[in-house]
């Protein structure tokens, strides 16, 4: 247990709108009074954060339930022969939740209790919108889906959270409201979230691209037949799980590197669990003498519809930020990368840096095997990264610009923001960049596309606009790397800045987060020094962005979603 870290759920008397999801109600009341005036077609998402982690829905929602007449899972065990394994970190990090180990009766009853609470809540925001749905003469012309995006465990297998590819992790509410539909249907027709795009496409008359995957429901929907499909499939880690009607098969690339932690008693490379016999999956009966025909059978089935759907390949396979120009011509890595390739299970390779730019688009250029590179790359890059693009591209290498936006804002408190149109304008005015990858959060940033398609010719002031933003030090790490050598402790400075970028600029400290989890850094990294020799080549504080971003260590990631 650590006092330090908050609970995993809390009760407290107070109204929907002082929690997110009670705000993100009312503002989706406010969305659907403005399109209602419009009178036009309108498509409107509205995600909330409950039922996940932490529980913390207000006091009335669990006063919905008596605790004590909740039953917790009755298969706390892991499956005979089970592969799938999760440590469920992502609740130990609560403070009221053991390291390791399983938890308390109490405790699991406890967090049944905030899930199930968390759960009404929601239920009960979606019931706001439907009402005002009616308010507004909307209800009879109005498409509503109800879904989730995974499953959940709560004690099933001796698990929490999400992260297996059992059924209980992977299966999720999926609901239809059609004007003139039939009222209070079920099926137990196979369906997957990728259907719903298509499925909305057929109701409305809109004719779906032909890349989309998914199939319509719309023929359920309508009782004009009782299934559209015979398997779905999910992914987690290193493995593929398919689902039929009565089975659930489940392929791993390698099982000895499916989770973190460690497998004991690992038994091959593959699950199998028969629903009609086992639909609580406790019995892997992928090796039982008896079903090898039929276990041939469902990977023939499996490895027919990847190929069908065009998922049994990737367009891309990148090299993720390598840290040198040796690991980027590691040969066992390079002879991996083309074997994919050669077996077609990658149309080209790439290589992706946000640091040390210059050496490491060099050593993809030496390999004669890299297709891309994925770089950062904007108007405050010097002319050596700009040179060493200009040699790939004349090489025959893709060049695809991210880190376009330098960081957004030139400062922590957002109050110079950069031109992001001149930004965006700067780096497709380069003959050498083929594309450019930017994060859209808004429609300001989709309209800012579209306008792209037909202008990108700065002005005057634009142009003045960039001039500005190079004279301050802002939030965009160049990842020169200078500062690593600088450093006593080996700090991995460039990757700290970008956190703090991610945190400010980008207004992401959830991905800050996640950034600095893959770090091997303490939570006061600096602690060892009475001062920082380091010198920032852009003039960054170093060692204050580095005390400032380091605090989110002591954060669980959910608080931070």
């Amino acid at each position: 247990m650590d006092s330090a870290c908050p609970p995993s759920n809390e009760i407290a008397d107070l109204p929907d709108s002082f929690y997110p999801d009670g705000k993100i109600t009312q503002l989706a009341v406010s969305d659907l009074k403005h399109l209602s005036e419009k009178k036009q077609p309108f498509f409107l998402a509205v995600g909330y954060y409950r039922p996940h982690l932490p529980f913390t829905p207000p006091k009335k929602y669990w006063d919905l339930y008596n605790r004590s007449k909740l039953d917790t899972a009755s298969n706390p065990y892991l499956p005979k022969n089970g592969l799938g394994f999760t440590d469920w970190n992502e609740l130990r990090r609560y403070g009221d939740i053991p390291q390791e180990g399983p938890l308390t009766s109490e405790k699991a009853l406890e967090l049944l209790h905030g899930y199930y609470a968390s759960v009404s809540f929601s239920d009960a925001q979606i019931g706001i919108l439907l009402q005002e749905l009616d308010a507004l003469g909307l209800e009879e012309n109005t498409i509503v889906v109800v879904c989730g995006d995974h499953g959940w465990n709560l004690g099933e297998h001796g698990l929490w959270c999400k992260h297996t590819n059992y059924e209980i992790s992977n299966r999720t509410v999926l609901m239809f409201k059609v004007p003139g539909g039939k009222k209070n249907m079920k099926t137990a027709a196979l369906s997957g979230l990728i259907d719903i795009y298509p499925t909305l496409c057929d109701l409305t008359g809109i004719k779906a691209p032909k890349t989309v995957t998914g199939v319509s429901l719309k023929p359920i929907l309508t009782e004009e037949r009782e299934k559209v499909q015979d398997r779905i499939f999910s992914f987690y880690g290193e493995g593929y799980s398919m689902r039929t009607n009565r089975y659930r098969f489940t392929r791993y690339r390698n099982p000895q590197k499916i989770w973190e932690s460690t497998i004991s008693d690992t038994v091959g490379f593959y699950e199998l669990y028969d629903h009609k016999l086992d639909p609580s999956e406790n019995f892997n009966i992928a090796y039982d003498e008896n079903n090898q025909e039929l276990l041939k059978e469902l990977e023939k089935q499996m490895d027919e519809s990847l190929k069908r759907q065009n998922t049994d390949y990737v367009d891309i396979l990148y090299l993720h930020a390598p840290p040198s120009k040796a690991a980027t011509l590691n040969e066992e890595m390079l002879n991996g990368l083309r074997k994919a390739k050669e077996q077609g299970k990658a149309r080209f390779i790439g290589l992706s840096t946000h640091s040390n730019q210059t050496e490491l688009i060099d050593a993809a250029l030496e390999s004669k095997l890299y297709d891309v590179v994925l770089t950062g790359y904007n108007f405050k890059q010097d002319n050596i990264v700009k040179s060493a693009i200009a040699k790939a591209s004349a090489a025959g290498l893709g060049v695809i610009a991210m880190k376009v936006f330098a960081g957004n804002y030139e400062d922590k408190n957002l109050a110079k923001p950069i031109n992001k149109k001149a930004a965006l304008k700067w780096v497709l005015n380069d003959e050498n960049i083929h594309t450019a990858i930017i994060t859209i959060k808004n429609f300001e940033d989709l309209e800012l596309c579209k306008q792209m398609m037909t202008d990108i010719e700065m002005n005057d002031q634009e142009v003045k606009d960039l001039q500005a933003s190079c004279q301050t030090p802002g939030l965009y790490c160049l990842g020169c790397e200078a500062c690593k050598l600088q450093c006593p402790q080996k700090l991995p400075i460039p990757d700290l800045m970008r956190a703090y970028m991610y945190t400010y600029g980008y207004k992401d400290v959830s991905k800050a987060r996640v950034l600095l989890d893959r770090l091997s850094i303490n939570e006061k990294p600096c602690e060892n020094c009475s001062t920082c020799v380091v010198k920032c080549t852009k003039g960054f504080d170093v060692v204050d962005r580095i005390n400032d971003i380091s605090r989110l260590k002591n954060i669980p990631a959910e608080f931070l979603a």
